[in-house]
């Protein structure tokens, strides 16, 4: 959504829009307000899938015998299969906070507009979420690398490669979310609480 060129479009009408420019308005909130609910819950579908298949494998794995686990000296594996999963079900229950607070968001431009500035809040609060469990999955790894270290399962060197490898993955995922957050969702926010504001008024 172009929120940008909405804030030129109410303002061309010194802050009373036509009916055509309001329509436009909700046409375009509406539209942004679908996109966002059905990419978040594509999204979090799929790393839910990925969640479900990559445990079972490792559940198979062990039951099968196939990969030697003692739980006693090797329990980090359980945390690192465990902090994900509450991941996701805390962002998803934060997003479900947004849904019962707005069931009907498309009654009214207000309505939408009032919606999609708490969905632009809950994803913000994401991306702090997201920066605590990267946090967490770095104690976490570093654990996990340190059991299977002390077990024989890896080398030094390996241990090494891992903690590049994840390293590098983490400050890539870290720049990303952070831009993201700094160049779309922050000034996409105060946007929304001008039009808002403007609205109410």
């Amino acid at each position: 959504m172009d929120f940008e060129r909405l804030e030129r479009v109410w303002r061309s009408n010194a802050n009373s829009p036509n009916a055509a420019s309001a329509g436009q308005l909700m046409e375009e909130a509406m539209g942004a307000l679908k996109r966002k609910r059905r990419d978040f819950e594509m999204f979090t579908g799929l790393i839910g899938l990925a969640l479900f298949v990559w445990t079972a494998k490792v559940i198979w794995e062990v039951v099968t015998g196939q990969f030697l686990l003692d739980p006693g000296v090797e329990w980090g594996l359980f945390l690192l299969l465990a902090l994900p999963w509450i991941a996701l079900f805390t962002v998803r229950h934060a997003y479900n906070k947004h849904l019962h607070a707005h069931p009907d968001p498309y009654a009214s431009a207000p309505d939408t507009l009032r919606a999609l500035m708490d969905e632009n809040d809950t994803a913000r609060q994401r991306v702090w979420l997201s920066g605590l469990f990267m946090g967490a999955m770095v104690g976490v790894v570093a654990l996990v690398l340190w059991q299977l270290l002390e077990v024989g399962k890896m080398s030094s060197r390996d241990v090494l490669q891992g903690s590049v490898l994840f390293g590098g993955l983490l400050v890539l995922v870290g720049i990303g979310t952070a831009a993201d957050y700094a160049f779309r969702l922050r000034p996409e926010g105060r946007r929304l609480q001008r039009l808002l504001r403007e609205y109410d008024e």
